[in-house]
C-alpha cells in the first residue's frame, strides 16, 4: 500500500507564554549508556514529548574494574581477572573542556537550531555524570551540578562558569523569581537561563516508576500532608528548622494539611504516615530502610537539607548509594527527590524554604527548587520528572475532529481555572510539531492530509498567570498494530533516501526524525519512507518511532552515508 505521509512547516512558536510542558522540553540521551536509551524513550513515549525533541550526546562511562570469574568447565578451579565490557557510571566530567564539548556545546546547538520548537526545560539522563568542575577550577573539588551548570549556557557572564574555592557560593539570578521561567525571557532583565532536571535513580525500574506517578499526580492537588521533621537540637541540617511553624501556616493559608514531626534518635525519621504528600528534613545517616515504613502519595516530593544525598553512586543499582542517598525514597514510592552532589553547606538552602512554598502554589517542581535555592550555579540536584506539578490549576480544554477524508476540522475550546487568569496562547499540535495557532470555539483546518487514524493530535493551551500553566486535550491513541518492525536503507539518490519497512503484521504508523532532512519530521504509515536531505556528502541518521506498537518498542535508528563528491 502505498505511504501516507504527513509532514508540517514548523511553525514560530509563540515566546511569550512557553509555560512548561511536553512541547517544551528537550531529552538529553547518552548514546554510549544502554540505559539512557530506555529511559530516554519511556520518558518521552509517556509524556509524549515531541519526538524529534531527543538529542544523542556520547559521553564515555567510568573505568569499569576488572571482575573475577569462575571457569564453568572448572568450578573448583580459583576465580581469574576477565575484562567487562559494559557500562559504569562517572562521578564527574574530568575538566569543565570536556564538559563543555561533551554536553554544553550539542544542548546548545540544537536549541539554537530548533528556534521553532521553543524549550524550556532540558532533561538529562543516566549516562550525563552529575558534576562538572567550574571553569576556572584548580582543583577537583570546585565542582557544581551538572545540572545547574548547564541551566546557563546562553548567559555569557563568566561568573555563571566560575566559581568560588571553599563553601561559599555565589547569589543567584534564579532566587525568589515567582514568574514561570523562560530563557528568552531573562530573569531579572539580564539572565537567559532555563531549567535543567535529572531523570535516574537506582534502576531504570525505579525512575520509570516515578515518571508513572508523576503523571498520575498531575494536578490532582494531593490531599495528603506535609511533614516537616525536626533535626536533632544542635545539629546544623536543623538551622531551619525555626521556619517549620510559618511553613505549616503557609500550607494550610492553601487548604493543605501539614504536620511538624520531632526528631528520633533511632534513624526512624519517619514511620507509619499513610498520606505523605511532601516530606522536608536534616538528617545524615539514617537507616536506609525507614523510606519504606511509609506510603507516599503521587507527586510526593522529599527533600533532605543535608550533604551528598544525590551523588553519582545514588544511581548505582547494588551501591549504598553515599551517605544519605535519596533514591531510597524513590524505591519505596516518592515521585522526585533533592539531595546535593557534593558537600553543599547550609546556606545553600533558603531559611524560609521557598522551594516548599513554590511547589505547593502550583509552579512545576523544577521550577520551585531553582527559584528557591540563594546559589547558583551550586551542588543541588533534583531527581525525577522536571514537570512534575501536583498542584497546578491547569486549563480545561476540550477538542474534538469532525469530518472526512481530505477535509477533516478540529474545533476546541479552553477556559482558564486559576481565578483572574485568562487564556493567552491557544495552539495545535500534530504529531509534535506545530500545526497553528487556535481561535476559541472556531474550526482550524489541519490540511487535506491529515488523518485523525494516523496523526496523533495535542491541543495546548497557557493561561497568563505568573506560572503559564498549560492544559490540554489529545487524540485517543492509536489502534495497536505491529509488535516487530524492521528498517533498512533502499536507495539514496540526489539526496533523497528510501527506506523499507518489514512488519510482523498489518500496518506501521511510523514518526521519522532527521537533522539535516528538509523536513525535521513527519509521519507515515505504510512500508515506505522517503526523506530528502539538503546535503548527500555527509552521513545522516533516521529514526524511527513506531507509533502504533503493540508493545514497547524502542527507535529503529537507519545510518544514511555520505555521497562521494
Amino acid at each position: 500500500m502505498r505511504a501516507l505521509v504527513l509532514c508540517f512547516c514548523l511553525l514560530a512558536a509563540s515566546a511569550a507564554f512557553a509555560g512548561g510542558g511536553p512541547e517544551n522540553v528537550l531529552v538529553v540521551q547518552d548514546d554510549l549508556c544502554p540505559e539512557s536509551a530506555e529511559i530516554a524513550r519511556y520518558y518521552m513515549e509517556k509524556r509524549d514529548v515531541p519526538r524529534h525533541h531527543l538529542m544523542h550526546v556520547q559521553i564515555p562511562g567510568g573505568p569499569r574494574p576488572k571482575k573475577k570469574k569462575k571457569d564453568p568447565k572448572n568450578p573448583k578451579a580459583p576465580e581469574v581477572e576477565v575484562d567487562d565490557d559494559g557500562w559504569d557510571a562517572k562521578p564527574s566530567f574530568a575538566s569543565y573542556a570536556e564538559f563543555e564539548t561533551q554536553l554544553v556545546l550539542p544542548v546548545k546547538r540544537w536549541i539554537e537550531s530548533h528556534p521553532e520548537d521553543h524549550i524550556t526545560i532540558v532533561v538529562l539522563t543516566r549516562g550525563v555524570p552529575v558534576c562538572a568542575p567550574v571553569k576556572n577550577a584548580k582543583a577537583a573539588e570546585i565542582l557544581r551540578a551538572t545540572t545547574h551548570q548547564l541551566a546557563g549556557m546562553f548567559c555569557e557572564k563568566d561568573e555563571i562558569r566560575s566559581g568560588p574555592e571553599g563553601n561559599v557560593g555565589v547569589g543567584s539570578p534564579f532566587y525568589k523569581v515567582d514568574e514561570s521561567i523562560d530563557w528568552k525571557k531573562p530573569l531579572k532583565g539580564e539572565w537567559p537561563m532555563l531549567c535543567v532536571g535529572y531523570l535516574d535513580a537506582f534502576t531504570v525500574a525505579d525512575i520509570k516508576k516515578a515518571i508513572d506517578l508523576s503523571i498520575v499526580s498531575d494536578g490532582k492537588r494531593p490531599d495528603g500532608t506535609l511533614y516537616l521533621g525536626m533535626s536533632k537540637v544542635g545539629d546544623p541540617r536543623g538551622m531551619y528548622d525555626p521556619s517549620f511553624p510559618a511553613v505549616a501556616e503557609y500550607a494550610k493559608k492553601l487548604s493543605l494539611k501539614a504536620e511538624i514531626v520531632d526528631h528520633r534518635e533511632d534513624r526512624i525519621l519517619l514511620e507509619g504516615r499513610r498520606d505523605v504528600a511532601t516530606y522536608a528534613y536534616g538528617q545524615a545517616n539514617w537507616d536506609e530502610a525507614f523510606p519504606a515504613k511509609n506510603s507516599y502519595q503521587p507527586g510526593c516530593l522529599v527533600d533532605n537539607l543535608t550533604s551528598v544525598a544525590l551523588t553519582w553512586r545514588a544511581f548505582v543499582d547494588g551501591s549504598s548509594g553515599g551517605q544519605t542517598p535519596m533514591t531510597h525514597f524513590l524505591r519505596a514510592g516518592a515521585t522526585v527527590v533533592h539531595g546535593c552532589v557534593r558537600e553543599p553547606t547550609t546556606g545553600a538552602w533558603d531559611p524560609g524554604w521557598i522551594h516548599i512554598q513554590r511547589y505547593l502554589d502550583g509552579y512545576n517542581v523544577i521550577e520551585s527548587f531553582f527559584m528557591g535555592h540563594p546559589w547558583f550555579p551550586w551542588m543541588n540536584l533534583v531527581a525525577g520528572d522536571p514537570l512534575t506539578q501536583p498542584f497546578a490549576l491547569r486549563p480545561t480544554v476540550k477538542a474534538d475532529v469532525t469530518g472526512a477524508k481530505g477535509a477533516w476540522k478540529l474545533k476546541a475550546t479552553a477556559i482558564a481555572t486559576r481565578p483572574d487568569a485568562k487564556i493567552v496562547s491557544f495552539e495545535l499540535f500534530i504529531d509534535g510539531v506545530k500545526a497553528g495557532d487556535l481561535k476559541d470555539g472556531e474550526e482550524f483546518d489541519p490540511g487535506a492530509a491529515f488523518d485523525p487514524a494516523v496523526n496523533q493530535w495535542r491541543v495546548v493551551a497557557t493561561d497568563d498567570s505568573k506560572f503559564r500553566t498549560q492544559g490540554s486535550a489529545s487524540s485517543a491513541p492509536l489502534k495497536k498494530g505491529p509488535s516487530r518492525v524492521t528498517a533498512k536503507l533502499d536507495g539514496y539518490v540526489k539526496g533523497s533516501a528510501a527506506l523499507r519497512l518489514t512488519a510482523d503484521t498489518g500496518e506501521p504508523v511510523v514518526t521519522w526524525v532527521a537533522d539535516g532532512a528538509k523536513e525535521k519530521v513527519g509521519t507515515v504509515k505504510g512500508l515506505r519512507v522517503s526523506v530528502q536531505f539538503d546535503d548527500d556528502t555527509v552521513p545522516h541518521l533516521i529514526e524511527l518511532w513506531v507509533r502504533n506498537a503493540k508493545t514497547e518498542m524502542p527507535p529503529i535508528r537507519v545510518e544514511v552515508p555520505a555521497k562521494k563528491k
